[in-house]
């Protein structure tokens, strides 16, 4: 396509040494238009952006939007590399769970912004856009429940995209799992939440449409 025929031209021009990454839908239109030989193709999710960079640093350089911008914003889909999405919310009100949360997405790209209760959790929610939230259900002032709540009535009112909130409780028994679901919840981990297990949720949320 056109778009692919851009890109590489400017990947040509500036000489760069690039991991393209891609979902899988475009991957038979990238194997029959990128005019450029041995480009590696990843396709997302991607597992751990963080290691695959890490252990490609001695071979390749990460093409970035300062080496080729029009090109890589034209090609840009839904499933965009965790440095390019809205951040993820973190309603926590454990200061060490917030910290121990954002080192784990911090470490795989993810930008994160944080709110100690439902309340505040609302606040930015109303304020700001979010790809992902990340709930704990118990808190004081107003719970993850609750919270999910009035945030599902707020999208429906102002006719929002839906954004995945994810719950985080401390209780993995089935009645948890099931208010979860009951309060418009769209995803469960148990805590303390393993970095694994988050990561695989997040990517299973934000680019499901993309894994298979």
């Amino acid at each position: 396509s056109e778009q692919i025929q851009r890109l590489s031209k400017k990947i040509e021009e500036n000489k760069e040494r690039v991991i393209l990454v891609s979902s899988k839908k475009n991957k038979k239109k990238l194997l029959n238009n990128l005019k450029i030989e041995h480009i590696p193709i990843i396709y997302k999710p991607i597992p751990n952006l963080h290691s695959l960079i890490n252990n490609n640093t001695n071979v390749l350089k990460l093409a970035s939007s300062n080496s080729i911008p029009s090109a890589l914003n034209e090609f840009s889909t839904s499933g965009s590399s965790p440095s390019l999405l809205d951040p993820i919310l973190i309603v926590e009100d454990n200061l060490i769970n917030q910290k121990v949360t954002q080192a784990i997405l911090k470490q795989h790209g993810y930008n994160v912004d944080f709110a100690l209760n439902g309340v505040e959790g609302l606040e930015k929610l109303d304020q700001n856009k979010y790809s992902l939230v990340l709930m704990d259900c118990q808190m004081p002032v107003l719970d993850g429940f609750n919270a999910t709540r009035q945030f599902r009535k707020m999208e429906l009112q102002e006719q929002r995209k839906r954004t995945p909130i994810i719950a985080m409780t401390a209780s993995a028994f089935k009645e948890t799992r099931d208010k979860c679901k009951q309060y418009e919840m769209d995803d469960f981990i148990s805590k303390p939440v393993k970095g694994e297990d988050l990561i695989a949720i997040i990517h299973k949320n934000l680019n499901g449409n993309d894994s298979t």
